[in-house]
Order: structure tokens, then sequence, then C-alpha cells
């Protein structure tokens, strides 16, 4: 029970190694595992049962042998031993009559003493005492290779062993009667080549069976990695095995509520943001009139930075909606438009590794986010520098500025929506928390995605990432 329990643990902590953590690769090993167990289970078993069946018949044909000698030595009770009869000794055989027996007391076995009294019995003779046994004859010195001084590599024959007395027969009679070599044992190489066969016809069964559940795994992967994203997958046909239909039932039923509700919340903001834009511009040419000047403008600058809200959910609820565009544009050409636009504003703006850059996008997005960027940098840090570089099949737009820069605990939560770390006064304008937020947005709809780190010794940098060639464009 022991050595069960730890092959079974060794089992387990193989399967937990890390390129072994896989259903396919778990699937494999347990497969092949069991064929193999299987296999030398059953040579075993096989090689049990035919060593018992030549044993059983083998000694059934050693007993008839000493039988019809018994039964000719009746008849004629003086002959010589053996008497010829329809089924002569051959080889090493021999039967003899002696004073003693050539079977010992201790090593009389009461199976085989059984199967030699039933077959004398079959021929009318009643003997009066028999022993008898059915042994391997590898102690026999016949049986040595000269040369080595070894036993051959050959199984030894079996040897049965019989003696037994007669009424009206003087002494024992004696029989040595032996068996031709029993069947080689199970080896290594019948084990290997057994197993090898199984493996080498089970393989392809296997691979067809592991090629149907990866490519279903495949498929339920794709699209749970797509709910909920501005490219959302189309729903699921029933295939691959039949325990996979619930599961893709349930995922498309998933897919279906998580894209309502994201186009419950699109139309949400969007109807809410056209329903307040016209209150605010009739409330703005009403302050026009107002006095005093410095209260006027005042509230000028108060309806103007709730109309910037406003604009900014606006854009992000049109984030998450399709668009037909998808044009290939030069995208260096957009990011320079926007750097010469901030710096005829007298913004401190800056440009590095100017290039032609051709993608498919919508160039009204990449324009807004640049405009972000760039404003987040020159509001809090006073200036901002544009880096755009090739890496692989993306482009990389990197903006980043000197100021000093934010909080480590920050870095992951300044994308969310309304985040705002006031952590400059260059301003003392403060921004709507979605600038970042539109990014994300924006980069994510092009199939790419932004990382915001700090510089060093100071500064903070935003990576966009977006491929030259993304499967689909958003708004």
């Amino acid at each position: 029970m022991g050595w069960r329990l730890y092959v079974f643990r060794g089992y387990c902590d193989v399967l937990k190694k890390p390129h072994l953590n896989l259903l396919s690769v778990r699937l494999v090993l347990i497969v092949v595992f069991s064929l193999c167990l299987s296999q030398v289970i059953s040579i075993f078993v096989k090689s049990y049962f035919t060593r018992m069946e030549f044993e059983r018949i083998m000694l059934a044909e050693a007993v008839d042998q000493y039988a019809l000698q018994i039964r000719a030595l009746s008849k004629q009770t003086n002959a010589s031993l053996p008497i010829v009869t329809s089924r002569p000794l051959t080889g090493p055989d021999r039967i003899w009559r002696s004073n003693s027996p050539v079977v010992p007391d201790n090593q009389s076995q009461q199976d085989v003493e059984a199967e030699v009294l039933s077959a004398l019995l079959e021929y009318g003779i009643v003997p009066n005492t028999i022993m008898a046994n059915f042994i391997d004859s590898s102690h026999l010195t016949g049986l040595i290779d000269p040369t080595s001084g070894t036993s051959p590599q050959v199984p030894p024959p079996m040897e049965a062993n019989i003696s037994g007395r007669f009424e009206g027969l003087d002494g024992w009679i004696n029989a040595q009667l032996r068996s031709g070599p029993p069947p080689h044992p199970v080896s290594i190489r019948d084990i290997f080549l057994s197993i090898v066969i199984v493996l080498s016809i089970s393989v392809f069964g296997i691979l067809v069976i592991m090629k149907e559940v990866r490519e279903a795994l495949f498929s339920l992967r794709t699209a749970a990695g797509l709910i909920g994203s501005s490219n959302p997958p189309s729903p699921l046909s029933l295939s691959g095995p039949r325990e996979f239909h619930s599961l893709i039932s349930d995922l498309n039923r998933t897919e279906r509520r998580v894209n309502e509700l994201i186009t419950e919340k699109d139309v949400m903001l969007g109807a809410l943001g056209h329903d307040l834009r016209t209150p605010l511009t009739s409330l703005r040419l009403r302050l026009e009139e107002m006095e005093p000047i410095e209260d006027r403008n005042k509230a000028i600058e108060t309806v103007d930075t709730l109309s910037a809200l406003l604009e900014d959910i606006l854009e992000l609820a049109r984030s998450g909606q399709k668009s037909n565009s998808g044009r290939l544009y030069d995208i260096g050409t957009i990011i320079e438009d926007v750097v010469s636009d901030a710096q005829e504003r007298g913004e401190s703006v800056t440009i590095e590794n100017r290039q032609r850059i051709v993608a498919r996008c919508n160039p009204d997005s990449i324009r807004r986010m640049l405009q972000n960027l760039i404003d987040n940098a020159t509001r809090y840090a006073g200036s901002a520098h544009v880096v755009i570089s090739r890496k692989s099949n993306a482009i990389q737009i990197e903006v980043y500025d000197e100021g000093p820069g934010l909080p480590k605990e920050a870095l992951s939560e300044i994308s969310q929506p309304f985040q705002s770390y006031e952590v400059s006064t260059a301003s003392p304008k403060r921004g709507s928390g979605l600038g970042l937020t539109l990014v994300k947005a924006i980069a994510r709809a092009h199939d790419g995605d932004i990382k915001i780190r700090n510089r060093s010794p100071r500064g903070l940098s935003v990576v966009v990432t977006i491929p030259t060639a993304p499967t689909t464009i958003q708004n």
C-alpha cells in the first residue's frame, strides 16, 4: 500500500508542473498512463494463465503416460520397465522399479496426487500408495551449461515425479516425466514492444479527440475573451463534444446579455448628454448679459467646464459603438497636425522621431486621444513631448512630461473614470477625470492598449500601442 501511495503522490506532483498544467497535456498523460498500465497488467495476467494452462496440459500427459505404464505392467507383472505402449517414452523420460520412492514424503503435492489417482482409477487400477509432485527441472545437472556453469536462458522444462505401490507388484514404481519448455516468462522487451504497439495504434485516436477538444476550448476561450469588448463575438454554434453544448449555450446567453447592457449604457449616456446640451447652451447665452463682469466670467467658466465634461461623457459613450470607417491613414501626419495646433496655441509641445506610419484607424479618434494626452501633460507639468516609434507590427505613441509624476498606487487607477490627482500647481485648471479614460477606450477600440509609468528621475509617461493592421476599428 505504501508504494502505491508514493506513486500516486508522485503522479499528482508531476501534474502540478506549470508546463503540464494544461487540460490537453493532462488528458494525454492520463490516457497514455492508463493504456500502458492496462497493457502491462494484461501481459502479466496472460502470461500467468498461459503458464497455468501449460502446466495443466503437461501434467495431464505425464499422468496419463504413467497410468498406461502401470496398466501394461499389471498385465505383465515381471516385464521390464518401461513397457512399449501406444505412447512410448521420449527423451529423458524414464520409469523404473526400486525399493524406495523417488518422491520424498515432504515433497509430495496433494493436487498432483489427486490427478494421478484419478487417471489410474479410469483404467481400473487402485494403488496402495501414491506420492507425486510437478516441479521445474532446473535442479538437474543435465540442464546446466557446461561452458559457463550456469542455467540456460530458456525456462527449464517441468518434471512430473510419481511414486506408487500397487497390489501384486513388487517395490515402488517410479517415474520421472518431463514436459517441453514452458512459455517464456515476461521480459522487459516484451513489455516495451507491447506498449509501443498499443501507443502506435491508439495515438491517432488520441490526436483526433484532443484536436476536437482543443478546438472547442479555443473557441470558448476566444469568445469569452471578447465578451464586453468593442468587438463582441458572433454566437457560437453548437459544435464539439456534446458535453460542451450546454456550456456554449450559456456563454451565448451571457454574451447577448452583456451586449444588451452595454448598448443600454451607451444609449442612456448619449441621451443624457444630448438632453443636457441644449439647456447648457441656453444658459450660457443668458449669462452673456449678466452683470457684474467678474461674476459673469466665473459663471461662464463654470458652464464651459460642464459643457466640456458633457462632451467627454458623449465621447466615452461613443467609444464603444461600432464604426464603418477603418481606412488607411498616415498616423504620423495626424500626430504632427495635433502637435502643430498645440504649438500655435502657445503650448510647450515637441515631437521626436517624425516618420510616416500608415495604419487603419479613425483619424478623429486618434486626434482626440492625442489632444487629451497633450492637454494632461501641459496642464499638470507645463510641457509635453511626443515620441513616435514602430515596434514589430504596431505603432507606439509616447507622450511624456517632466513634472512630478504620480504616486505609485495611483498609476493603476488614473485611467479609471473621474480619477484625478492634483500633484502639480502648474495650472489651476482641473480636468474632468475622463481624459485618460477616453485615451484607453480609443486605444482598445483600435485593438491596442495604454501603459502609464513614472519616468526617472521625474515625469510621467503614457505609451499608446496600436497595431498597424487592427482587425476592427471603433469610434
